[in-house]
């Protein structure tokens, strides 16, 4: 059996900063049996082969993450992208595959379910996190909620929380977002929890979602891009996804 499957193995390459955790994807991936053909921390040192998986840590690419993206896949057009997130946010991952990715993976899903995510990549399927789940039942809570009336005095923000929503709402990490404001990460961290508190939600998609939702900030946000068309796409492939985590004997 273990023959069978190195006969068919897949090529992968990975890109991620963190040492340690390079060397235990290698691992997971090799045990897989799948064949890692480069295991770097710079996407310049990638090199050029058959087709295979790229996996990219989103952490390396920071600001220009998206362009990278496409450049990537510019270069590499026979290999299939895949990206992990630290964090699930909506609108990145549509502006990822927006960009040609095939695939939005969090960095702490269960291993076995992480090779069942990259066997459906290797088929030409394209996975999203399990979290997609909740962002579609969340929309759907604040579809029906009024979105004429809504002004961002409502809910008592100040300035700066007012400046760090809108960066939610256009997807930055806190990283950037505390770049561009010119404050410390930690005060980023400590006012999304407060906005959190204030818009009464649980994680960043749903400030996001609830924002643009009620039309905060609506002429200086960027164009929507969450139509529920292509949510009801997402659908599918986020409902596998998550029932992979499920299936440990999958692979």
């Amino acid at each position: 059996m273990k023959a069978s499957r190195m006969e068919r193995s897949i090529n992968a390459s990975l890109v991620l900063k963190n040492a340690l955790a390079r060397e235990g994807l290698r691992r997971i991936l090799t045990d897989g049996g799948y064949n890692v053909a480069q295991s770097i921390e710079d996407i310049d040192q990638l090199v050029n082969s058959d087709s295979h998986i790229i996996i990219v840590d989103q952490a390396i690419m920071e600001q220009d993450g998206i362009d990278r993206i496409s450049e990537l896949i510019g270069r590499f057009d026979r290999a299939k992208l895949v990206v992990l997130t630290e964090n699930f946010d909506f609108d990145t991952m549509s502006r990822i595959f927006a960009a040609g990715a095939y695939g939005y993976v969090l960095n702490d899903v269960p291993y076995q379910a992480f090779l069942a995510k990259m066997q459906l990549v290797s088929m030409g399927e394209k996975v999203a996190p399990a979290d997609l789940i909740d962002t579609l039942r969340d929309l759907h809570q604040t579809d029906g909620r009024d979105n004429h009336s809504a002004d961002v005095a409502r809910f008592d923000l100040t300035p700066r929380e007012q400046d760090i929503l809108r960066g939610l709402v256009m997807g930055l990490p806190n990283k950037v977002i505390s770049r561009e404001l010119g404050v410390s990460e930690a005060t980023v961290k400590l006012a999304v929890k407060t906005i959190f508190r204030k818009l009464s939600v649980h994680n960043r998609t749903q400030a996001a979602i609830l924002a643009r939702e009620l039309g905060l900030f609506a002429d200086r946000s960027p164009p929507r891009t969450t139509s529920r068309a292509a949510l009801i796409l997402f659908l599918a492939g986020a409902a596998l996804t998550q029932s992979l985590d499920n299936w440990p004997g999958l692979i």
